[in-house]
């Protein structure tokens, strides 16, 4: 298979993506066969860790409640990856290779991000509302435990080659067993409708040219040849619906705004959350002097940002405000933010 290299930056940094064991090595013994499954989820994980890290700068206020839900699917998906490994996977591993020390480096490894984890989940969970989120706070929580982390999901893989070197290596056709049975099921088992997608959008098997596939369904995705830049973020987040599970999803619409009384001169469509306070474009801040909510809406603006200070009278879709310099409204010129909700 040849493939083209990727016009727009990759998600592979700050975390470097893991090289599978097969390709770097050529061998193709059940433990490094194991070793390359594992870095391919892996390195789905780091790069969901390095797009949120990379994006999080970049979100606008309409983005922020999509990105929050495709943030907390990342970290379900690490989450229940760890608690499966600790469950299922290590336990029986050891049972067959008759040892109880194969993962004493591991389980450290792991206690030393679970905090830093644990305070990611918490920020994004307990946010009053997705405007309310701030990246400097999340880049803060994420570097954190970035160093741990990124050294466990690259240093677990090299543990896992290396089992082929150990005097119980001749039982590896069993570990294979337990290596395959749990691998088809631990993505899944993490959530069909919000980590299947996760994971999918973040494999790319043509960075080491080998083909690859965990979950084995009658019809199988194609993946071959996905590529995630950090462009292709805002496309990811619409074509998945990820919402954040402590936001209720709710639907666009759109209002018409203008500088001048009667829509004179500049004026846009912009589209707003119902029930979410919106931000006015920065062009129109302080500069608002007709508004008209379509024909659903009732919206109501305010001074300040996040929909605080003294609002206006409500402006209703079937009447709307040509000139906020009138009675009863007298709010020309003052609005910041707006918020909206079905009549």
């Amino acid at each position: 298979m040849t493939t083209s290299s990727p016009s727009k930056q990759w998600a592979d940094s700050p975390c470097p993506l893991i090289p599978t064991p097969q390709y770097k090595t050529k061998k193709t013994d059940v433990f490094t066969t194991g070793a390359t499954h594992m870095a391919h989820i892996h390195n789905a994980i780091l790069r969901g860790y390095n797009s949120i890290y990379r994006q999080a700068p970049h979100i606008t206020h309409e983005d922020k409640n999509d990105f929050i839900g495709y943030a907390l699917a990342w970290f379900k998906f690490v989450k229940s990856h760890h608690d499966d490994e600790e469950a299922e996977l290590f336990p029986k591993v050891e049972e067959i290779m008759g040892r109880n020390d194969l993962w004493t480096e591991t389980h450290a490894e792991h206690e030393s991000f679970l905090a830093g984890l644990a305070q990611f989940e918490s920020y994004l969970s307990t946010l009053g509302e997705p405007f309310d989120f701030d990246a400097v706070k999340l880049l803060a929580i994420m570097d954190g435990f970035q160093e741990p982390f990124c050294h466990h999901f690259h240093h677990e893989i090299e543990t896992i080659a290396s089992f082929a070197e150990l005097p119980e290596a001749k039982k590896g056709e069993e570990a294979a067993a337990v290596f395959k049975a749990w691998g088809k099921k631990t993505v899944t088992k993490a959530g069909t409708t919000d980590v299947v997608p996760f994971f999918l959008l973040n494999l790319d098997v043509t960075t080491t040219n080998i083909f690859y596939s965990i979950i084995q369904t009658t019809h199988k995705p194609t993946i071959a040849n996905m590529k995630l830049s950090i462009s292709s973020l805002p496309l990811l987040f619409a074509a998945t619906s990820f919402a954040a599970p402590s936001i209720v999803a709710r639907e666009e619409q759109f209002v018409h705004i203008g500088v001048n009384p009667r829509f004179i001169g500049q004026q846009d469509n912009i589209a707003v959350t119902v029930g979410l306070c919106r931000e006015l474009p920065e062009a129109y801040v302080g500069q608002l002097s007709a508004i008209a909510p379509n024909q659903v809406l009732t919206c109501t603006l305010f001074p300040e940002a996040k929909c605080k200070g003294t609002p206006t009278a409500t402006v209703t879709g079937p009447a709307p405000a040509e000139d906020l310099s009138r009675a009863p409204w007298n709010y020309d010129n003052r609005a910041v933010s707006l918020l909206c909700n079905r009549l």
